[in-house]
């Protein structure tokens, strides 16, 4: 459910910090068309800030609400990227 904004109802469906540093690693190390097709499923690339122990992509996010909201991303955002 989109509307629903209880972080506690939302179930085991979000990634892990593990998990999507583990798809992150599968972009970075793959070929070209590898890392073309773990981006098309998952929307997910390398990033050095994953190198930070402390870093949490999942967690750590500003949300920008002009792409956001006002061009309809959020839903792909928390559904496709995140996992929600």
């Amino acid at each position: 459910d989109i509307n629903n904004l209880d972080i506690d109802q939302w179930g085991t469906g979000r990634r892990t910090r593990e998990q999507y540093v583990a798809i992150a690693t599968q972009w970075r190390d793959g070929s070209p068309s590898e890392r073309n097709e773990l981006f098309d499923k998952y929307g997910i690339r390398w990033s050095e800030l994953l190198r930070l122990p402390y870093w949490d992509p999942t967690r750590f996010v500003v949300v920008d609400s002009m792409h956001a909201l006002l061009l309809g991303c959020i839903k792909r955002h928390l559904r496709e990227i995140w996992g929600m």
